[in-house]
């Protein structure tokens, strides 16, 4: 398929050139700023500051055994120390670390717009970017500039213009090294916001919305 196929949407930033790093100095760099986005994306990081984080969310469409609305908790002191519990529809979970020592209770079945919700949320950036093919377009986001990663498994230089259905979008902020969008799959969005509301421990932003 090719990017032209690829269905119109706000949230999709990569529709005209696209580059391909030509050096390893400018893969190097490209992909420091994506591995900036993802040092900032990721809440459950060693060291990183406590948080206490509530989300109320409504799932809609997929396996309607679960939709609905639904929440997501988590207090976070340390990889040691922290308790989540999830709900939607008669899905319902506990897990609590004391000490490093995990205990769980409810539903074994995670469904699909859980898990979706809690790795845009938590961990956007997974894996190690470096190992498959990159290519990067310049965009604007509300204004401002930002650099779009696509990566995908491809093993060969690809010229096409615009975004390729089996590539993963990563939109980085070029200023504050912020995630922007994480799409991964072409008509599935999460638009980030980090403005709104202020976590009550330690005076971070966490507010990340999500458009689909």
């Amino acid at each position: 398929m090719n990017a032209q196929s690829i269905p119109a949407d706000p949230h999709e930033l990569v529709t005209g050139a696209v580059q391909t790093p030509a050096t390893p100095a400018d893969r190097a760099a490209a992909l420091g700023l994506l591995e900036r986005a993802k040092q900032n994306a990721d809440m459950h990081m060693p060291g990183g500051v406590p948080f206490n984080i509530k989300i109320a969310f409504n799932a809609s469409g997929g396996n309607t055994q679960f939709t609905g609305p639904g929440t997501i908790t988590e207090l976070w002191y340390s990889g040691r120390q922290w308790r989540y519990d999830q709900t939607l529809a008669d899905y319902s979970e506990t897990r609590i670390s004391s000490s490093g020592r995990v205990s769980a209770k409810g539903t074994e079945s995670l469904p699909l717009h859980v898990g979706m919700l809690r790795a845009a949320m938590f961990w956007p950036v997974g894996g190690n970017p470096s190992n498959g093919a990159l290519r990067t377009a310049e965009a604007k986001w509300n204004g401002q500039p930002a650099t779009c990663f696509l990566l995908s498994g491809n093993t060969e230089v690809i010229a096409t213009p615009g975004r390729l259905w089996e590539e993963t979008e990563y939109c980085v902020d070029n200023a504050s090294g912020l995630l922007q969008i994480y799409s991964r799959a072409p008509g599935t969005y999460v638009a980030y916001s980090y403005a709104a509301t202020f976590n009550s421990m330690d005076g971070r932003c966490l507010t990340r919305s999500q458009s689909s």
